[in-house]
């Protein structure tokens, strides 16, 4: 692991102690939607703060989904923030959502992805990805112990057994493909997992704001994966599967 990605994976880890007692209290409250919705903005404004205290210590420039950001600007390095994907599923305390964190640094004449961190904190889950070193998956197993499992997508070549992940896309715009085996979760983080993991063969999702396109880019590739549309939408899959679609 470089230096880079243990910083990025420390820093979520110390900002996120406070969030799994937050999703546990919302577990409990009232179904009440005005005050969940409050609740879980004071525990986003509190995360964001949080992160931008760990990870100023590295850089200065830091970006969220809601800011303007431009790869031609002149930085040397940057990191983009998205603190929950998705608010909803954890306002609702349904457990995907995650924590994404992307380091870009200058090569040469351009700013490239060089590290991603992605955070389940609930299911304790946390995804990574170097350029050119691969991507990796950490988590417990049954004994409590932290194991690293390399990640690659499925080798399935079947578009009739395909399991593909849709959020934000009309299901109709699957027919003429054939697609019958469809999932959402609400929450594109755990989809770009799901593919990288190879559960899942292939994700169509709606346009991503900047901090999950990043993330999402080299955590696929470099689990093997095929980036088949990022213009107006974002469609990635395995290679055999690529090929058909």
């Amino acid at each position: 692991m470089q230096p880079i990605t243990n910083l990025l994976m420390n820093a979520i880890r110390k900002a996120v102690k406070f969030l799994n007692r937050d999703f546990l209290e919302l577990e409990m409250l009232q179904k009440n939607s005005i005050r969940n919705e409050e609740f879980c903005k004071r525990s986003y404004l509190k995360l964001k703060t949080l992160l931008c205290e760990e990870l100023q210590k590295h850089t200065q420039y830091l970006f969220f989904p809601e800011d303007i950001f431009d790869l031609n600007d002149n930085y040397e390095s940057i990191i983009l923030i998205n603190p929950i994907d998705s608010t909803n599923n954890f306002c609702r305390s349904i457990p995907f959502f995650a924590i994404s964190v992307t380091y870009l640094k200058r090569n040469q004449d351009a700013l490239t992805t060089a590290s991603t961190v992605i955070y389940f904190p609930v299911l304790n889950e946390i995804y990574y990805a170097e350029k050119g070193k691969g991507a990796w998956i950490e988590k417990n197993n049954f004994n409590s112990n932290y194991h690293v499992l390399r990640l690659r997508v499925s080798d399935n070549a079947d578009l009739k057994n395909c399991l593909a992940i849709v959020e934000g896309v009309n299901y109709d715009n699957f027919e003429e493909i054939k697609l019958n085996n469809i999932r959402s979760f609400g929450s594109p983080c755990y989809g770009a997992a799901l593919v990288s993991l190879g559960k899942v063969d292939l994700i169509y999702l709606s346009l991503l704001n900047f901090t999950l396109y990043y993330a999402f880019e080299l955590l696929i590739k470099e689990a093997g994966g095929i980036i088949i549309d990022s213009s107006d939408k974002f469609i990635c899959a395995n290679r055999y599967i690529a090929k058909k679609l």
